[in-house]
């Protein structure tokens, strides 16, 4: 390539539109048509050049005026870009585009699909906590058992972590059914404990009483294991 072509190019300047845009325009309520002419419609916006002159964009997509009207309106009627008429100081009027009913819409899609991913997420852990209680149990749960774990995550509102661990506490004390898990929960519940490693230190910490009470030579009664809650 010649070096004044290769120059050239890299002078040329770059319209730049967000990747969430580009990837979204036909969610956002766009043709292929009406994306490029946004796309030009951005450029000639560009530092702020207005009034900028339709016909060039319609030589450059190779349309005649009345499509490319039709596409500018067409936007202007999907939300997509705003039209105000301006008037300067000299009382002329002039028609002002903007891009900002593009931006806020595209705001509103990332927040509706973010949103729609936590309540699939949430969905598939609600799922998960159901089809790991069926395994482990042996069984398929009840409607009255569906209620309850409904209950733990939605009124308690027990994390799905917890809900397992007290499952896992449940199959080691080779009690298989929720009240006991219930139970377990409660008393978690009381004590603070939300998480894993809230177990963890409610573990520990019982381990270490032990170990200082043999240390001091107490006589004392064998600990509970943390399972045992229905002791």
């Amino acid at each position: 390539m010649d070096d004044a072509i290769a120059l050239k190019l890299l002078q040329t300047e770059s319209t730049m539109i967000p990747n969430l845009i580009l990837k979204n325009y036909v969610k956002l309520g766009m043709t292929a048509e009406e994306f490029v002419f946004l796309l030009e419609l951005k450029a000639a916006l560009k530092d702020g050049n207005q009034p900028f002159d339709l016909q060039t964009i319609a030589q450059i997509m190779s349309k005649d005026e009345a499509q490319i009207y039709q596409l500018l309106h067409g936007l202007i009627e999907k939300g997509i870009i705003s039209l105000t008429s301006v008037v300067d100081d000299q009382g002329r009027n002039s028609d002002q585009y903007s891009l900002d009913p593009l931006y806020k819409k595209t705001l509103k899609l990332l927040c509706d699909q973010t949103q729609e991913h936590q309540i699939q997420a949430h969905q598939q852990t609600r799922n998960d906590v159901f089809a790991r209680i069926e395994q482990e149990f042996g069984h398929p749960l009840s409607s009255f058992d569906m209620e309850m774990i409904d209950s733990w995550l939605n009124e308690a509102h027990y994390s799905p972590e917890i809900i397992i661990l007290a499952l896992k506490e449940a199959v080691l004390s080779g009690v298989y059914n929720l009240k006991y898990m219930d139970k377990i929960l409660l008393a978690w519940e009381k004590k603070g404990i939300k998480t894993a490693a809230d177990v963890q230190r409610q573990r520990a910490k019982f381990r270490h009483q032990g170990q200082n009470q043999r240390k001091q030579g107490n006589r004392v009664k064998p600990m509970i294991p943390l399972n045992k809650w229905s002791e």
